[in-house]
């Protein structure tokens, strides 16, 4: 995909508010997406058809995170739809969970419920009923002996229901105001059986019924759970009412087994409740739908939607993902912290990962936080010495990360290592399935560059900006506003970070852009450092010469790619890359004459043509010397190496014997291996000026240098430069003792 302005214009919606899926039951049936809608009719059906002189306990069945009040909603939905609806009264247990008012509550809210916008007259009495119900409750201590006779009566478990009626008089009144509600309440005497009775003729003259629903009664205490079944049982004598219970079956009845007298907490349930019902599973290829769905609709809000290779989804979803997603809460949970995830990897105009790799990873550390530490930890492991390209460090890659991932599974103590397995497979390919370039080009954990990111949730030290490779990209046909790109990245110290990025669209760069490119980067090349402390794997001169190769090598014409560089090389004043690019040739065409290489390795231009480059060179190597800027040039000792091969042997004596003359230091600091303290006179001058440069003895007088050296102030230099000098000195006897007649 080539890269221009329209691309760079992609930004994260400003002010978006983040989805961060919670666990939010739809409650219309027009709102379902796992084709539950069917069973929710059948259940509506089942409690609107319902006719009976006592009440009806229907219960759903399904675990944490299945969708049972979903479930409910569509039930509810089309319950309201009906022509003879029920009145639909919805109980919350969890508002009173903990109270001791839950007795209380539970009559009170339902009759309250009951009664509001209601012009019924029986339905206002009901109402009524209950909630004077809920009050004789609420008075406990001293109407308790004749209350808990008559819920008894029902139920004898049920009478340890005055126990928490009691222990709620103790905690929201003390006693005198019990005893003031028990004296008001006596001044208009009613029995609890009368009550009871008046309760039951309100609820038969009523000419719809009451749905009294109930969810998240598993996730009361144990207490509370068996004091809401006593109450549902208490009540369950009464025309005209049916309950609609919605819990995880096995933590009920556990719930139940703790607090029960005697059996067992099944049967203390199926004595309750009359209808049980499963919630049936949703498929997982259901389940994947969904999620697929609202990942596209959460990766459109970040404009990603061009951005997620679903075809890499289909290949690895069924074994390496759907294991992990059981159930809409898993669902949900994975997909609001993945959202939070896009929102830090949204730059300033580009996203900085790769959208599928980002959501393996956070599966990963959801479900199996365990592997997930272990990955992050696992970089050398994988990439060795932390490099990009993986081939040139192994010498089978395939095989190395077949033996890591063997290693890391084996020491994963995790159930689902097959899914862990296609999981890597994903990640880390071990037969590349798309090139190096495609893989950098879309910011694949597999690179190593990209690796920490993916842990650390943010680019590291030496990191550039997705946006900022792009509009490198885009200005590669501009010579002037690609150079000062560069430079202003070089400022950031990210301009080898940035050139390695833009080697992966060598399939975007176009043969017109070619001077521009080779001319740009020869304009940058003396003031850009060769070697970085960022982590990147390549010296600038690499990068440089395979950038300006990867536009050449489109060009079939010889002569063409010959013009190519002699335009850019005599239209920029910079001396380093223009050196480093024949070099390069030099080699190769050496090489290629030896039959030391293969085809894979052949020059781009001919001997004939290798020889007006280095002559080109070397005149602007010269002028350089002229005028002060090669004495300035960091890469001062390459550049001599070549000029002596190219140039004029006398230019370049001459040059020297200025240099030492006005800076002797500045030669050591330019030619003296640091490692040269190790040497033996012997080899002094192959290590101050390397084999490669051996044949300047003709234009280098150590002498001369010696004696220039001899008149610097060592208390006016730094430190670095004292230690020159001193290994200069002491291998310089070391060579004069070698030279030296036996």
């Amino acid at each position: 995909m080539a890269i221009d302005g329209k691309s760079l214009k992609r930004r994260r919606p400003k002010n978006r508010t983040l989805r961060l899926y919670g666990e939010h039951p739809i409650k219309r049936i027009v709102e379902d997406k796992l084709g539950r809608s069917s069973f929710a009719k059948a259940i509506s059906q089942a409690i609107s058809a319902w006719k009976g002189e006592t009440s009806l306990v229907v219960a759903l069945y399904g675990n944490w995170g299945d969708g049972k009040s979903s479930v409910k909603g569509m039930a509810l939905d089309d319950l309201k739809r009906k022509k003879h609806s029920p009145t639909i009264v919805e109980f919350n247990p969890w508002e009173w969970a903990g109270n001791s008012q839950l007795a209380s509550a539970f009559f009170e809210e339902i009759g309250k419920q009951i009664g509001e916008g209601q012009s019924n007259p029986e339905a206002r009495a009901a109402a009524s009923r209950l909630r004077g119900l809920g009050k004789v409750v609420a008075l406990a201590r001293p109407l308790w002996s004749a209350f808990r006779g008559l819920i008894a009566q029902a139920d004898p478990d049920a009478a340890l229901i005055g126990d928490a009626a009691i222990a709620a008089s103790d905690r929201i009144k003390d006693v005198s105001d019990a005893a003031a509600d028990a004296e008001a309440e006596a001044s208009h005497p009613k029995s609890l059986p009368k009550i009871k009775v008046e309760l039951e003729t309100a609820f038969r003259k009523l000419k719809e019924p009451i749905l009294v629903v109930v969810d998240d009664i598993d996730r009361l205490s144990a207490d509370e759970i068996k004091l809401l079944f006593q109450l549902i049982k208490a009540n369950s004598d009464l025309p005209n009412m049916v309950f609609f219970l919605l819990f995880q079956r096995d933590v009920v009845e556990a719930a139940l087994e703790k607090t029960v007298g005697t059996g067992t907490g099944k049967a203390y349930l199926e004595k309750i409740v009359q209808v049980g019902i499963d919630l049936p599973k949703v498929p997982q290829t259901v389940l994947g739908e969904f999620l697929r769905e609202r990942l596209s609709e959460l990766l459109a809000d970040f404009g990603l939607a061009d951005k997620m290779d679903w075809n890499r989804w289909d290949r690895y979803y069924g074994d390496a993902l759907a294991p992990y997603f059981q159930n809409l809460r898993d669902i949900y949970r994975c997909l609001s912290t993945y959202e939070f995830h896009l929102g830090l990897f949204s730059g300033k105009g580009a996203f900085e990962a790769n959208p599928m790799d980002l959501f393996c990873v956070e599966v990963l550390r959801m479900f199996e936080p365990e592997f997930h530490s272990l990955l992050a930890e696992s970089k050398l492991a994988i990439f060795g010495c932390n490099k990009r390209f993986m081939m040139q460090i192994f010498e089978d890659a395939g095989e190395h990360l077949k033996k890591w991932k063997a290693s890391a599974l084996n020491a994963a103590p995790v159930p689902k290592k097959e899914c862990l397995s296609e999981m890597l497979d994903c990640l880390f390919p071990t037969q590349l399935e798309k090139s190096e370039d495609r893989r950098m080009r879309e910011l694949r954990i597999s690179e190593s560059i990209f690796f920490d990111r993916y842990f650390q949730l943010a680019l590291s030290r030496g990191d550039v900006e997705q946006a900022e490779v792009e509009e490198l990209v885009a200005s590669l046909s501009d010579r002037k506003a690609f150079s000062k790109k560069l430079i202003d990245l070089d400022k950031r110290r990210l301009a080898s970070s940035a050139l390695e990025r833009l080697t992966a669209y060598s399939a975007d760069f176009k043969r017109e852009n070619t001077v521009s490119i080779a001319g740009a980067l020869f304009d940058v090349g003396d003031r850009l450092p060769n070697c970085f402390d960022t982590g990147h794997n390549f010296e600038l001169s690499q990068i440089s010469y395979w950038i300006i190769n990867s536009h050449l090598v489109s060009e079939l014409n010889g002569d063409k790619r010959f013009a190519v560089l002699e335009s850019a090389i005599s239209s920029s004043e910079g001396i380093y890359l223009s050196a480093i690019q024949t070099e390069h040739e030099r080699y190769r065409i050496a090489n290629v004459e030896s039959a030391k290489i293969g085809n894979m390795a052949q020059p781009i231009i001919t001997r004939a043509d290798l020889q007006k480059l280095q002559q080109l060179c070397s005149e602007k190597i010269s002028n350089a010397a002229k005028d002060g800027r090669l004495k300035s040039n960091q890469y001062l000792r390459f550049i001599v190496e070549c000029w002596s091969k190219w140039g004029n042997p006398g230019d370049v004596k001459s040059f020297f014997a200025e240099l030492v003359e006005t800076s002797p230091l500045l030669v050591l600091e330019r030619f003296l291996d640091q490692a040269a303290g190790a040497a033996s006179g012997g080899e002094f001058f192959n290590i101050l000026f390397p084999p490669s440069l051996s044949e300047l003895r003709s234009v280098i007088d150590l002498e001369e240098i010696d004696a220039a050296l001899a008149r610097i102030d060592s208390t006016q230099i730094t430190i670095r430069q004292r230690n020159l000098l001193t290994s200069f000195k002491h291998l310089y006897n070391e060579y004069q003792a070698f030279e030296r007649p036996h």
